[in-house]
């Protein structure tokens, strides 16, 4: 029986989610008496914000259906440790947990332009992240559910991996910097890297296709995410507008070790995320593409 590692972003997911973002893992993992490890690099090049690196090391321990992760990542303005534990208790339902936490720094680039890793957002007319370097963490913890499913299993064949992964979680994250009810930013938060001190649901959809070719696997992936909070009141707890994304992923396998995923992303959302004042427009609009180049030594 196939089993899956979720891809979520992401990115966010997929982000990459690290903690969001995983990708398909569609290698079977029975192995009698022993435990299983593997250690994979990967090179984030998004055509928004700044390339990252992320060292990965997973730990699968057959007697118990439990996996653990551990992965670095680390960007030209952020550092970020993380860790996820999932349990299989049954092919097709995983139950997962984990924390991410990370910090920042803020420079002025050869161009003369402001790169910022984290700090407070202000806005008094006009914006700004205050801020300097390493001025506090922000950790996300989450917990959550992944059933996944593989049409192979009740119709074998190379061609027939129809896969469907859909995963509802609970996060909560936090800048310890700030006060109830400010904004921050931070660079390796999703979309525009501003939020607040808060819960928020989170589900995303992925219908794929794995092919024994070079191209060997593509799907459309939708996220949904539901903060706790109403950015334009400042209100925290308040269920506002959830926020949508599509993503069609298409993954080139370029030998065993070695894989290229491209991303395409689109979402809808507000024209501007934080001030309050602002026109209440969300259309969809192109995000980001984004290559992850992935290289497992084992």
């Amino acid at each position: 029986m196939k089993q899956f590692i979720c891809f979520s972003f992401f990115l966010s997911i997929i982000t990459g989610m690290i903690f969001a973002e995983d990708e398909p893992d569609l290698k079977t993992h029975f192995i009698p008496n022993e435990i299983e490890s593997h250690t994979s690099i990967q090179l984030y090049v998004p055509t928004v914000g700044g390339a990252s690196v992320g060292v990965l090391q997973d730990f699968v321990f057959p007697h118990n259906n439990i996996a653990l992760n551990l992965g670095v990542n680390i960007s030209p303005v952020s550092f970020n440790l993380l860790t996820q534990t999932t349990w299989t208790p049954i092919p097709f339902l995983k139950l997962y947990g984990g924390i991410k936490a990370g910090t920042g720094w803020n420079y002025e680039d050869m161009f003369g332009n402001q790169q910022n890793g984290m700090g407070i957002y202000r806005y008094d007319g006009a914006e700004g992240v205050d801020g300097s370097g390493f001025d506090g963490i922000v950790w996300k913890a989450r917990i959550g559910t992944t059933f996944q499913f593989d049409f192979a299993a009740i119709n074998p064949g190379d061609w027939h991996h129809v896969i469907i992964i859909t995963n509802n979680e609970i996060q909560y994250q936090e800048f310890t910097k700030v006060k109830d009810g400010e904004y921050w930013y931070y660079h390796e938060m999703p979309g525009d890297g501003f939020s607040q001190n808060s819960f928020n649901y989170y589900f995303s959809g992925i219908l794929g296709y794995q092919m024994p070719i070079f191209i060997d696997f593509t799907a459309l992936v939708y996220e949904i995410t539901v903060p706790f909070y109403n950015p334009y009141s400042g209100k925290n707890l308040s269920s506002t507008d959830p926020e949508h994304s599509l993503m069609l992923l298409t993954r080139f396998k370029i030998n065993k070790h070695f894989n290229i995923a491209l991303m395409t992303n689109i979402k809808n959302g507000p024209v501007h995320p934080i001030i309050q004042d602002m026109k209440r427009e969300w259309k969809w609009k192109f995000f980001s593409t984004q290559l992850v180049l992935t290289y497992k030594f084992k």
